[in-house]
């Protein structure tokens, strides 16, 4: 008797579709989480975006649960209310999270030769960081937008801007262009696409920069700076905030609102992910598997 017991109990395997399901469950949790890690060094510059991340991982979750509890009767009524809820968070949070500065712009009047502008940030060492553009000859009127890695703030001073004076500056010969300023801003960025909020122009640049130790910056027409070497930009948050019109502050947060409203639609709508039977969850789980 005992033999045979151990004969049954040596003779018990796992099923070769349930190791499919944990391996998959294993290598889905992995690549969900490498994915999180990754948009968050992605987006942290911007907390409107880790937002729209967090939800849609509650539009998930919603669909998750209403998928579990199968309650056809109670289905709709839960998903008007997790509707209305999510509509009612996302403009509470657009009301209450204040716009960060995340991105500047200059307006160079001229290219004189192909260059790689830049601008490095005055932070600890560990934050310092180069953001470049690179323009080509012979543009006019071209707008250098920089989504900086960090919003401003957080006891930064000012920010240091390289008109193509790097080593990793293409120029021709031993000698080196001025730059032609004529408008500076700072805003914000919807998913690295930049926003304007404030805008100086003319002199009005000159209380905003100041020029490097071996540089210069003088005024030539009245609407136009000419930059020779570095230049400091000042980063003022409250004169940038109290400055910035208050209408285009309204309609950036409305339309964040509406984006996080979409991205938790998103995510509830996601159900494939969660139905025993679908073919797509099927499709994921035998390719991660094998």
């Amino acid at each position: 008797m005992a033999i045979s017991g151990a004969g049954s109990a040596k003779g018990k395997t796992v099923p070769r579709g349930s190791a499919l399901r944990v391996a998959a469950f294993i290598l889905l949790s992995g690549t969900a989480a490498l994915g999180a890690v990754m948009l968050y060094r992605l987006c942290r510059h911007n907390v409107f975006a880790l937002v729209t991340l967090a939800a849609i991982a509650c539009g998930l979750a919603v669909a998750a649960l209403l998928e579990r509890r199968a309650l056809n009767e109670e289905e709709s009524a839960l998903r008007r209310r997790s509707l209305a809820a999510a509509a009612v968070l996302a403009a509470g949070l657009a009301a209450w999270i204040p716009l960060p500065l995340t991105g500047v712009s200059l307006r160079i009047h001229k290219v004189y030769e192909s260059t790689e502008f830049a601008i490095r940030r005055n932070r600890p060492v560990a934050d310092a960081s180069f953001v470049s553009v690179y323009r080509t000859r012979g543009m006019r009127d071209t707008d250098l937008n920089f989504i900086l890695p960090a919003p401003i703030g957080g006891g930064e001073t000012e920010l240091r801007f390289y008109p193509g004076q790097r080593p990793r500056r293409l120029y021709y010969g031993r000698h080196f262009f001025p730059c032609d300023i004529q408008r500076l801003s700072f805003g914000t960025d919807i998913f690295f696409v930049y926003v304007p909020l404030v805008r100086f122009e003319g002199r009005d640049i000159l209380a905003m920069v100041e020029p490097s130790t071996n540089g210069s910056l003088r005024d030539i027409d009245g609407h136009t700076l000419r930059a020779w070497g570095p230049v400091s930009i000042k980063t003022d948050g409250a004169r940038i905030r109290t400055e910035t019109p208050g209408f285009r502050v309204l309609m950036i947060k409305c339309f964040w609102a509406l984006i996080l409203l979409a991205a938790f639609w998103l995510g509830r709508r996601s159900r494939a992910l969660f139905i025993a039977d679908s073919r797509w969850r099927h499709r994921a789980e035998h390719f991660l598997a094998t």
